[in-house]
């Protein structure tokens, strides 16, 4: 999968690579030293679990102004390139890619306006809700919105407990993508895309 991530990022203009590690860290780093010998990263790790807003916070130092956010259990051929347009485009602080998801019941759904500001980030709880349009998990940010509120950032994620949590004050917008972008991040959806990856 890390190996896929890296491949698709280097289609694009964005040539630095931040890696937010934890556990195996040393896998991950021997993984990078033998594979990627020319590949311009960076990395820090983290020896007690903070949350992805927490590992953000302790690289900001390593960040660009405008970065992209990817998860490590994620799968997709998204456009880095064209998504950075529209970040820039859009004015806003964050930029939530979204998608048609096929797991409502455990997604972060989105409501967004006409003019793509986000309005509610919720759970599915009934099969009435009116949207299925799920956050995919790539985020752009402006770096400088992370030192934005004083909070106790001992473990923190970013979507949860910053995103969610100040969506009344931050500028959050979202842009609905077609590329291919698959969760992988549990086992019952690990087993169900293994041909995909087996395929990459």
């Amino acid at each position: 999968v890390l190996d896929y991530q890296i491949e698709n990022i280097r289609r694009f203009s964005t040539q630095k690579i931040h890696f937010c590690l934890g556990f195996e860290n040393k896998k991950i780093l021997e993984f990078l030293n033998h594979n990627y010998k020319d590949l311009n990263y960076s990395y820090s790790i983290e020896t007690n679990p903070r949350g992805t807003y927490g590992a953000l916070l302790d690289s900001y130092d390593y960040l660009e102004d405008n970065i992209f956010v990817l998860f490590g259990d994620i799968l997709s051929n998204f456009d880095i390139d064209n998504g950075f347009n529209k970040f820039k485009k859009s004015n806003s602080e964050i930029m939530l890619v979204t998608r048609y998801t096929d797991h409502p019941e455990d997604s972060d759904l989105i409501n967004s306006d006409n003019n793509g500001r986000v309005l509610s980030i919720e759970k599915k709880e009934k099969d009435n809700f009116d949207t299925l349009i799920g956050n995919s998990g790539l985020i752009f940010l402006k770096k400088n919105i992370l030192k934005k509120f004083s909070k106790d950032i001992s473990k923190l994620d970013l979507m949860k407990d910053f995103v969610k949590t100040n969506l009344d004050v931050l500028d959050v917008s979202s842009s609905l993508s077609v590329d291919f972008i698959k969760d992988i991040g549990t086992e019952k959806r690990l087993y169900e895309q293994r041909n995909i990856i087996e395929n990459f």
